[in-house]
């Protein structure tokens, strides 16, 4: 399942609240096809809970104290249990790791 966290703290690119941005989609990308998630922060004191949870899950996998989420669509791939298996940057397109996801169907 996919999952949509629209965000505002890059580049100011999400300025719109949940409607426009569910009308930025609708009209851009012929709707959406996963659930958006209200906006909210990623970095930061205020990060939504999700996120605080996931970057210390990478962080703690790759041996760093802390992480931050460095630019939109950043990508977390989980298996069914919840775990990380992988996160991917933001300059890995979906369709990259589509093989990693049929593995863990």
């Amino acid at each position: 399942m996919i999952l949509g966290f629209p965000c505002n703290q890059f580049g100011q690119q999400e300025p719109a609240d949940a409607k426009g941005i569910e009308r930025f989609l609708m009209e851009r990308f012929q709707g959406i096809h996963f659930p958006l998630m209200q906006k909210s922060d990623v970095n930061g004191p205020e990060a939504n809970e999700v996120y605080k949870l996931l970057k210390k899950e990478v962080a703690d996998k790759i041996g760093v104290e802390e992480m931050d989420i460095q630019w939109n669509f950043e990508k977390f791939l989980l298996n069914r249990e919840g775990d990380l298996v992988e996160h991917f940057s933001s300059k890995v397109a979906p369709e990259q790791i589509e093989k990693d996801i049929v593995k863990l169907l």
